[in-house]
């Protein structure tokens, strides 16, 4: 298929995916994600724009709980799937769809869409597990969410969005988990900068208790086990996350960013406080001489992950018409 051939196809079905016929849509889904899709190798950011805000509106009318776990899990499960570069750009497109619509989803609406944001952070911490979490990659990933939703200048008025990836975060990274302290540092340390840099107290409160607060209840209970001599399966909680608050060094990243002037005046109290919260509890692991590290990261079949370098190579969008 030339290129002015498959521009025409594009937008077929993408006009497809907003149609209220229910036949229409499925025909143009099947075709859009099982063979279309997968087999273009990267889209210009106008024609990946485009492309999503016909999933966007596919994923409005489906209204059976059913039909949206399925058409969810179909959405989503494309991010580890697709040509390295061009699931980058579909999971980047994705963020700004969300921010972009955020405002005129009505409540009976909300709750597929908090799920289909859920999932695709999933599926975002399974395409760097399939790419051998490099740490490079890691980094760049990291940088399209920051940039795509906490950091976006885009003024939408999606503050949901954040809210609720900063809910689910630490949850859809649990099963991934553990992997290599470098990959963790890069994960979670972004996490500080959001806390430093956001003009939102309620943000500010949804990373501190559903990240922050929660890796410090798991590093104080695996510190109190280890001092009582009790066995605790490598698997569980409280290792996988108490190790990475014992280890990471997370007092120093808060009191860095407390005192550096990216910080919000109004933050700083909260990053202190996280501070003196991390170092009291660090300070109790050195003197208890107890040696804690993060978990060898292990693959599902049980060997050890060698991680490999997976370069990142990013292809020029195509020439080539598309649709208007």
């Amino acid at each position: 298929m030339d290129g002015e051939t498959a521009s025409e196809s594009g937008l077929t079905l993408i006009k497809q995916l907003a149609s209220c016929n229910n036949g229409s849509r499925g025909r143009a889904l099947r075709v859009l994600l099982k063979t279309w899709l997968p087999t273009q190798l990267n889209l210009s950011d106008d024609h990946m724009k485009k492309l999503w805000k016909g999933l966007f509106y596919c994923m409005w009318h489906a209204d059976k709980a059913p039909a949206q776990a399925q058409l969810i899990d179909r959405l989503s499960s494309l991010v580890p799937s697709l040509h390295l570069p061009l699931a980058i750009d579909y999971f980047s497109a994705f963020l700004l769809t969300m921010r972009r619509e955020w405002s005129g989803i009505d409540a009976l609406r909300l709750d597929k869409f908090y799920l289909l944001i859920r999932r695709f952070m999933a599926s975002f911490f399974a395409l760097m597990r399939n790419n051998s979490w490099d740490l490079e990659l890691v980094k760049k990933l990291m940088g399209v969410l920051m940039e795509g939703s906490f950091f976006a200048e885009d003024k939408f008025p999606a503050k949901g969005v954040n809210y609720h990836i900063a809910s689910v975060f630490l949850e859809e990274l649990r099963p991934f988990m553990p992997v290599r302290k470098e990959v963790v540092d890069v994960v979670l340390v972004e996490f500080v900068r959001v806390m430093a840099k956001a003009n939102d107290k309620v943000l500010v409160g949804k990373v501190k208790g559903s990240m922050f607060d929660v890796l410090l209840g798991m590093g104080r209970r695996l510190l109190e086990v280890r001092k009582l001599g009790e066995d605790v399966d490598s698997g569980d909680d409280v290792v996988v996350f108490g190790s990475v608050a014992l280890c990471l060094g997370f007092s120093s990243r808060f009191h860095e960013m407390g005192e550096s002037e990216e910080c919000c005046q109004g933050n700083r109290k909260v990053l202190f406080g996280l501070d003196e919260e991390f170092l009291k509890l660090e300070k109790e692991l050195a003197a208890s001489g107890i040696e804690v590290l993060i978990p060898d990261a292990v693959r599902n079949d049980g060997d050890e992950e060698v991680p490999s370098l997976i370069p990142i190579v990013v292809q020029e969008a195509r020439e080539g018409p598309w649709w208007c």
